[in-house]
């Protein structure tokens, strides 16, 4: 092998050389010798290299992609997101033109699809239908339920429409001042719709009064309490209207605002005493029994907002049985339409059953009602995935219906198919009593076989 000639070494080594600092320069924004050069300028004079080196990268320009993203130098507040949030936002309704504004106080102040009611025994109207559509029922636990609905969708509009300053009612800190902006916690306050029940009337009189006195002129939270009332007034009953109309008239004006109106209409609905608390406990006893099934389509969404609700107000009032949460599993196993919906909380029945393991994602000390909603809302995720995989009939079974035919109702276990197609083990007294069941309820409509006048004791015979 030759040697090489020196001069083609150093040539080499020279374009080596080259080649390095180019594919250093296009991987860095400063080349390590840059660095050096940066480092021994910025050092000069300085006797701590090392706090010199970390200003330096503390100085460092900004990314542009990264800066247009998050170039606040604050973080934004709770009510600062929520506003970003909103279809429309209280902050734009100053340079609105008279006709837009209009439009918009229009669209938040609407009929929802369903309104507050009471028992109709408490209707003062005397009309009736759809003028008057309060509850023909004496369950008071039922028109908790209901009612607990219309709080959910007026909580939307209010969120949609930036409007839930008129419902965040702040704490006095201070009760020897005048002005608000001393009187007032401004971090903390209790929200109307999401803690039904929490608040005095006279707190809400106090705090909604002083905004109407002391907000700027034309300001858009006084104009949010204006809005509310308006809201709240589409959406009661006539009843709810005559009972709490007279009262609110009498009201000082800087009282007669949405807040004051939502707070005597929730006092109305959603009043409590020893007899309500019996019917809400009686409400989540009689989910134990009838399940899902009492739902229309066995809704799930509709059963969490009302079960928790109702347990969430037992809470507060330390009211809530502790063994609620085994009654709402109970209650969530009584499902027609999907049998590995049933079985996963028939499953979560029997590990809660043990001592040491816990397959929610709740703690093993957490409260009746952090179990409940802990339950529900592994429910709604199976019933969503369910209802988008199309596995969730959502009809009662036992009935034709539109497209589907007939869906029997199988006497081993309950679920829509027939009894050779279930899965479970065949218990056959179950299968028996429900097989005479079947058969009695039809001869009862007039179905199938044929019926004697009966005898003495008018007892029908015959064969079915």
């Amino acid at each position: 092998m030759s040697e090489r000639d020196p001069d083609e070494t150093i040539d080499l080594e020279t374009r080596i050389g080259d080649l390095i600092k180019e594919i250093t320069a296009a991987h860095f924004v400063n080349p390590p010798e840059l660095q050096e050069e940066e480092e021994k300028a910025n050092n000069e004079g300085d006797t701590s290299t090392e706090s010199s080196h970390q200003s330096t990268i503390m100085s460092t320009a900004p990314d542009p992609v990264l800066n247009n993203i998050v170039g606040n130098a604050t973080a934004l507040d709770d009510a600062a997101i929520a506003s970003s949030l909103s279809t429309h936002k209280k902050g734009d309704r100053a340079s609105m033109d008279p006709k837009t504004l209009s439009r918009i106080k229009q669209e938040a102040t609407k009929t929802l699809d369903i309104i507050f009611k009471v028992q109709s025994a408490l209707g003062t109207s005397g009309v009736k239908g759809e003028e008057n559509p309060d509850l023909d029922t004496t369950m008071m636990a039922t028109v908790f339920a209901e009612n607990t609905h219309v709080l959910e969708k007026l909580s939307r509009v209010i969120e949609d429409y930036d409007m839930i300053s008129a419902t965040q009612i702040r704490r006095v800190v201070d009760n020897t001042k005048s002005h608000p902006i001393e009187k007032y916690d401004p971090t903390k306050y209790t929200d109307m719709l999401k803690e039904v029940g929490t608040l005095e009337l006279a707190e809400v009189k106090e705090y909604s009064g002083d905004i109407m006195k002391y907000d700027v002129q034309d300001g858009p939270n006084r104009q949010n309490l204006s809005w509310l009332l308006l809201l709240v007034r589409n959406n009661v009953s006539s009843s709810i209207s005559a009972l709490v109309e007279l009262a609110f008239g009498r009201l000082d004006v800087c009282h007669k605002n949405g807040a004051v109106y939502l707070a005597m209409v929730i006092e109305l609905c959603f009043a409590i005493d020893e007899h309500v608390i019996e019917a809400l406990k009686t409400y989540i006893n009689k989910f134990g029994k009838t399940g899902l099934s009492a739902f229309e389509g066995e809704n799930v969404n509709m059963a969490s907002i009302e079960i928790l609700a109702i347990a969430k107000r037992l809470h507060q009032l330390g009211e809530l049985p502790n063994d609620a949460p085994k009654t709402v599993l109970k209650g969530l196993q009584k499902v027609t339409h999907n049998y590995e919906f049933k079985q996963t909380f028939a499953l979560i029945a029997n590990f809660q059953r043990q001592t040491v393991i816990s397959v929610t994602s709740a703690s093993t000390n957490a409260s009746p009602l952090d179990l409940i909603e802990t339950y529900f809302e592994q429910a709604k995720v199976l019933y969503t995935s369910a209802v988008l995989c199309n596995n969730w009939a959502g009809k009662k079974p036992g009935k034709f219906h539109n497209n589907v035919g007939f869906v029997p109702t199988c006497w081993n276990c309950g679920g829509p198919h027939s009894l050779k197609d279930c899965k479970e083990e065949k218990n056959q007294t179950r299968i028996q009593k429900a097989k005479d069941t079947f058969f009695e309820n039809k001869r009862k409509n007039g179905g199938g076989g044929h019926q004697s006048k009966g005898d003495g004791n008018n007892k029908p015979k015959g064969y079915t």
